[in-house]
């Protein structure tokens, strides 16, 4: 997951150095880029939720020993 997050970091730095902001290549990228961390970011969100959620459902105690 992280080496899609860099490519796509990459990839948009690269074309935004090269390409001018209203290239007809460039806008769709653009969008799809933004899309994709979208929907990364809202399935990171589901998943700590759902995680928040079980921990506090979970009878359960956090006994930590430290030595």
């Amino acid at each position: 997951m992280d080496f899609i997050y860099v490519m796509l970091v990459g990839s948009m730095i690269f074309f935004s150095l090269h390409l001018a902001n209203r290239n007809k290549r460039f806008i769709p990228y653009i969008y799809a880029v933004s899309t994709i961390f979208g929907i990364f970011g809202i399935s990171v969100f589901v998943v700590l939720a759902v995680d928040v959620i079980r921990g506090l459902v979970d009878n359960s105690t956090c006994n930590f020993i430290f030595i």
